[in-house]
């Protein structure tokens, strides 16, 4: 008997996420754990089946939680366009000017060339 496709598309999901990662953990909008998964014992001290419904902020020592809320908080991107003048040194300057103010996410917006009217 099949599974039905979207379990299949979340067992890839999850594969493809835990791969990449010793425990993976889902939480909702409040902080709450609502799926877990890998080697929380090892890293958290609690067995993954148990983490479901917990707080992230019981699973965080509370000296780390300012990291952890810079962490998990929204990062700004900045979008770069630079046209075929602009040296390259300039646009490196650019970047690290970017970084220093702690954006790190940096995304370089380029066009495809120009289509002539029929």
């Amino acid at each position: 008997m099949s599974r039905p496709s979207h379990i299949r598309r979340l067992d890839i999901y999850v594969a493809f996420a835990f791969a990449a990662a010793d425990v993976l953990l889902e939480i909702d909008k409040h902080g709450q754990v609502v799926f877990a998964v890998g080697a929380a014992r090892a890293l958290l001290g609690w067995p993954a089946r148990v983490l479901s419904g917990m707080r992230l902020d019981d699973l965080i020592a509370p000296a780390d939680h300012g990291r952890a809320a810079a962490a998990l908080a929204p990062q700004p991107e900045l979008h770069l366009r630079a046209d075929r003048a602009t040296r390259y040194e300039k646009v490196t300057e650019i970047m690290a000017m970017a970084q220093h103010y702690g954006i790190s996410r940096i995304a370089f917006v380029t066009e495809g060339k120009a289509q002539s009217a029929p």
